[in-house]
């Protein structure tokens, strides 16, 4: 409506279209009696009711998205809204992702003795496929140093990051402690203080970042998400990384002492308390499902019983 309103006039407009000059308030449709041309409204109306006003939302000078912070769907909206339809942003992380051991079988293969499903391959492929990165995945590497090196230097120049798991241990087949020197890269570091997950091992070679972790299920799920997950982020761009960390009260015991530090596998509950599974071993996967949090629970620990507040890692 291009024309003026003027005392004792109105003029229909849709929801969000400018308003007419002569006007000083809205009022909705659902609220008035229509009779003919005119329009009955049961209550006195406000000056400047139902009013949007210009920079409301966004001023002039506000910040839409700042630098390092994941754009999300709600992220896309402000962009949109404000009329951008190209924003640059941090390329999507590449990343190659292993299995180390003789003794894996790919699923639907006949399970032989002696022998064990890879599912830590699918597991970590899995994780990063969720966290969006750009993911190869390798397959199985053999228990041997110079192959294992040579595989991971195929991809020095390809990828962002190269993840295993297995082989960072003590055993005389846990070979990355021979493949890190075999790649001439500098080992970052090796066994962290923490159960599961200790002997994970942290490298670079040349601009690739390598994370080597435990082979056992529960223990690569748990430094993936400690560790890795927010090497990942910083490769992305993103500058907030750390999972978030609330209170919260046990709903069951947990009856061992933790001489270091621990995680435990949890579940946050509707009213708020933190429940744990019966299974608490680094080979076991099938507690974890159900999972989507961390009890960290410091070195010096004595058994907790249920009703303690402890701190827990939000997945």
């Amino acid at each position: 409506f291009a024309g003026t309103v003027g005392a004792g006039e109105c003029v229909r407009i849709m929801t969000g279209g400018a308003i007419p000059k002569g006007c000083d308030c809205v009022v909705r449709q659902e609220d008035v009696r229509e009779e003919g041309d005119a329009i009955f409204v049961p209550f006195t109306s406000q000056p400047f009711e139902n009013y949007c006003y210009a920079g409301e939302d966004i001023k002039k000078g506000n910040l839409l998205v700042r630098r390092g912070q994941r754009i999300r769907a709600a992220q896309i909206a402000v962009l949109a809204s404000e009329g951008h339809a190209d924003v640059c942003v941090h390329r999507r992380v590449r990343i190659a992702v292993a299995s180390t051991g003789d003794e894996l079988l790919q699923p639907g293969e006949p399970l032989r003795p002696g022998k064990i499903y890879n599912s830590n391959l699918y597991l970590l492929a899995g994780r990063l496929k969720e966290l969006d990165a750009e993911v190869t995945v390798v397959g199985s590497v053999p228990d041997d140093v110079e192959r294992a090196a040579e595989v991971i230097a195929s991809y020095a120049d390809r990828v962002d990051l190269f993840l295993t798991s297995g082989g960072v241990s003590v055993g005389k087949k846990d070979i990355m402690h021979g493949v890190v020197p075999a790649l001439g890269a500098e080992r970052l570091f090796w066994r962290v203080c923490m159960k599961p997950g200790a002997p994970a091992i942290a490298y670079t070679c040349g601009r690739m970042l390598g994370i080597a972790l435990s082979g056992n299920p529960f223990a690569a799920y748990a430094t993936f998400e400690l560790m890795a997950r927010p090497a990942i982020a910083r490769l992305a761009g993103e500058t907030d990384v750390l999972m978030p960390r609330r209170r919260a009260v046990l709903a069951d015991t947990f009856p061992k002492p933790c001489h270091g530090r621990r995680f435990l596998r949890a579940r946050m509950e509707a009213d708020g308390r933190v429940s744990l599974p019966d299974q608490h071993a680094s080979g076991s996967l099938f507690s974890a499902a159900g999972c989507d949090a961390f009890v960290d629970v410091p070195a010096g620990t004595k058994p907790l019983a249920a009703g303690t507040e402890v701190e827990v890692v939000i997945l």
